[in-house]
């Protein structure tokens, strides 16, 4: 009995000291959050943009906005759709508007936009008020009238005759409309009912973004009724969830089923169950350690740091293996540390080392996963070398770990061939691609299946809402500054959209113009009693009663005083939204952003603007700039990444007090890396920068690997323990990565299958090149 309580010691404690642990890693990503942007991984655009500006810039400009489309059943059954999930979406708390035809495409508020419509008219000039204008305007009001366009607001036509609020709204919509059928927006060919859905929320709530989304497609459904229709739903907002759900249902699959597979391999290797609880205090250590430092330094963490470092201190999980499969048969845990140690030790640094790279990136997300992989693997290896000794139970009296009999046999000599033959095939494979080595694309990356994006780009081109590739910066030490200046390109803009550059530019200038040009257009009114006589003559002519427009005679003698709408008076109007995202204050300087739509030819654009006579002018290709931002990271990484093999060489040569030693335990390393590398591209893959930080977590694995596969000293029972606990080790990384293979998320998929070949190689080569005979 007491034998028995004994024994049962070990797991209580390991347990405890687990159950603990996920306490506090469960409160570490409480209280900092898990981050689920992937704009994280993507690195911002360069040039003379500030870092504020590329924030803005690469969350995107209509973070708010989804793009919805219906199809199927027949055209009538979409049209009466469209309608009916207007109204039901009409009122709804997380919804701010609904556009889905030219009669809702009138903003709200126009109430706060009637005294400045003067001023921002670009209509408005002395002409505009003549005699024979007036006659005209009011010969138009009198045919809409007539004719009852859908009611007519009378009231409204009375204060603005000339239809400047019309002229403002004008500015306020896109160019290129969509097509209609029956007033609802339809694509070209009829087979989609359009609508736009702009959320209240911020583009960063996630949950409201969620939440307003099953609304919609709850609405949806009622308003389909019986007909087969289908709803599409694009956008950013779309896009955001989607992300988090699949990184999510990553991060669950791979924590379960990783699970359930490193239990049944420690339970094959170990016979006992003590050995499960064991090994996850390493591992858990490493996780809480990662996920607070983290958190710490970014203030949250990255969901993608979680799947894939979660994985990645995995290898935690060798410290332990090491630990149980070198112990002797009655030899105390403590003394078998400390034989194993100085390999353990020397393992971590060299790891570590390797992540310098990763954490000098300059990205977010990449810094993120560098100083989780190596604040975690530093916490797994001091945990494996104070705290479990102490709570480990006794050896077992089995002399060694299971498995098959060839692991004791020498590797065979014409290995070593085979090895070097491989890896100069694969340095030639890797040579021989040249230019179509890597992958600097970033809509390869974009975990938004590719279905998904070319969607979103065809409701956008039907829409006529901009493409968010191509953006003209205008920069001035104020907001009326570069108003002025976008307003001083404004013949560019025309000449542009007339020879088929462009197809349209909106700009902030073009909804709020600047102080100077809202004085002139001030300026350009007349006087009350001049307007009184015009405007009678103009009225008698087309049949007004005297005095029917009062209201508006009253509202530009209003104006006259008026002062200028400028940025700050902006909340609570429909300008709000428009402005206050394209004129952006970052560093002491104001930017204007126009967005261009249906950019024909951008090499003419970038010519045509360099040339404009306008200071402070920047044309921004937003795809040009991530590729290029790509090569740039990627050279960054890979010049820390051979500062860090020095630096890893140097250490192994310090702990091994060899260069031999140290050339020995690196070769299979330098071989295993760039072999994986040529397999992926001969199987059509092209690497990216997520391949690359995968290649430096081959190096560090192939160097646990080597280091013990050379361990000096070693008998043959410890030969055959050190193979067995590296076949242990290498089951475990093979089986977390290769969960991660499977990802239906891109980068994971590429991260997944990178460690899985090159941890394969890896063992694979320590063992021909590296183990002792």
């Amino acid at each position: 009995m007491v034998a028995a309580m004994r024994r049962l010691v070990p797991f209580v404690v390991a347990c405890s000291l687990c159950a603990a642990l996920a306490a506090v890693l469960a409160l570490v990503l409480a209280r900092g959050g898990v981050d689920t942007d992937l704009t994280a991984f993507v690195p911002t655009p360069g040039g003379d943009v500030p870092e504020a500006l590329r924030d803005e810039l690469r969350a995107g400009l209509s973070e708010r906005v989804i793009l919805a489309g219906i199809r199927g059943g027949g055209v009538a059954d979409r049209i009466r759709a469209s309608r009916a999930l207007r109204q039901k979406l009409a009122g709804q708390p997380g919804v701010a508007r609904v556009v889905n035809g030219p009669a809702s495409a009138a903003p709200d508020g126009l109430d706060a936009l009637m005294p400045y419509r003067y001023l921002l008219s670009p209509e408005v000039t002395p002409e505009r008020f003549r005699e024979d204008a007036l006659r005209r305007a009011l010969a138009e009001r009198r045919r809409e009238l007539a004719g009852l366009l859908g009611g007519v607001d009378r009231e409204r036509l009375r204060a603005d005759p000339t239809g400047e609020l019309r002229a403002v709204l004008r500015q306020l919509r896109p160019e290129v409309t969509p097509a209609t059928r029956n007033g609802i927006w339809v694509t070209d060919q009829e087979e989609h009912a359009l609508l736009v859905i702009e959320s209240r929320h911020d583009g960063t709530d996630l949950d409201a973004q969620q939440r307003l989304l099953d609304a919609v497609r709850a609405a949806f459904g009622e308003a389909a009724g019986d007909a087969s229709l289908e709803l599409v739903l694009t956008g950013q907002p779309v896009f955001a969830v989607q992300s988090r759900a699949r990184i999510q249902a990553t991060i669950a699959r791979v924590s379960v089923i990783g699970g359930v597979l490193l239990v049944a391999l420690l339970l094959w290797a170990y016979r006992s169950v003590t050995a499960i609880p064991l090994v996850a205090v390493p591992l858990l250590s490493a996780l809480v350690a990662g996920a607070g430092v983290v958190v710490a330094l970014f203030g949250s963490v990255h969901g993608m740091t979680l799947a894939f470092g979660g994985t990645l201190v995995g290898v935690a999980v060798d410290y332990a293996v090491h630990l149980f499969s070198h112990r002797r048969s009655g030899e105390p845990a403590q003394r078998a540390m400390i034989r194993i140690w100085p390999t353990i030790r020397l393992g971590a640094l060299t790891t570590v080392a390797g992540y310098g790279a990763m954490v000098l990136s300059g990205v977010a997300g990449l810094m993120q996963l560098g100083v989780f992989a190596a604040a975690g693997l530093v916490a797994a290896a001091l945990t494996t070398r104070w705290l479990l000794p102490a709570i480990v139970p006794e050896a077992p009296t089995r002399r060694h770990l299971p498995g098959p009999a060839w692991l004791d046999a020498a590797p065979p000599r014409a290995g070593r061939w085979l090895v070097v033959a491989a890896a100069v095939a694969g340095l030639g494979t890797v040579a021989g691609h040249g230019d179509r080595l890597w992958q600097d694309d970033p809509a390869a990356m974009n975990p938004v299946p590719r279905s998904l994006q070319e969607e979103d780009a065809r409701l956008r081109s039907a829409l006529g809402r901009a493409d968010m590739r191509h953006l003209v910066l205008v920069s001035g030490a104020g907001a009326q500054q570069v108003l002025r200046r976008l307003e001083a390109l404004e013949p560019s803009f025309r000449a542009l959209v007339a020879d088929g550059v462009v197809a349209g530019v909106d700009h902030p200038a073009g909804v709020l113009p600047s102080r100077a040009t809202q004085l002139r257009r001030r300026e350009a009114l007349p006087a009350p009693d001049v307007l009184q006589r015009r405007l009678a003559r103009a009225g008698q002519a087309q049949g007004f009663r005297d005095g029917a427009f009062t209201p508006f005679v009253e509202a530009v003698e209003a104006a006259r005083s008026r002062d200028p709408l400028t940025i700050d008076d902006l909340e609570g109007t429909p300008l709000a939204d428009l402005v206050q995202g394209q004129l952006v204050r970052a560093q002491g300087r104001w930017w204007g952003v126009a967005r261009l739509r249906g950019v024909g030819d951008a090499q003419a654009l970038a010519a045509r603007l360099a040339d404009a006579p306008v200071p402070g002018v920047m044309h921004l290709d937003l795809k040009a700039q991530a590729e290029a931002g790509l090569v740039r990271l990627r050279h960054h990484v890979l010049g820390y990444s051979l500062a860090g093999a020095v630096v890893m060489l140097a250490l192994l040569g310090a702990g091994l007090r060899s260069l031999r030693e140290a050339g020995a335990v690196w070769l299979p390393a330098l071989l295993a890396a760039p072999s994986a590398a040529a397999i992926l591209l001969a199987a059509g893959q092209r690497l990216s920068i997520f391949h690359l930080v995968s290649l430096l977590l081959v190096v560090g694995l192939s160097l646990d690997y080597a280091l013990f596969f050379r361990r000096r000293g070693e008998d043959a029972l410890a030969r055959a323990q050190t193979r067995r606990a590296l076949l242990v080790c290498g089951a475990s990384t093979l089986g977390m990565f290769a969960l991660l293979a499977g990802s239906d998320l891109s980068v994971l998929r590429d991260i997944g299958r990178t460690v899985t070949l090159g941890a394969a190689l890896g063992l694979l080569f320590g063992w021909l090149v590296s183990a002792r005979r």
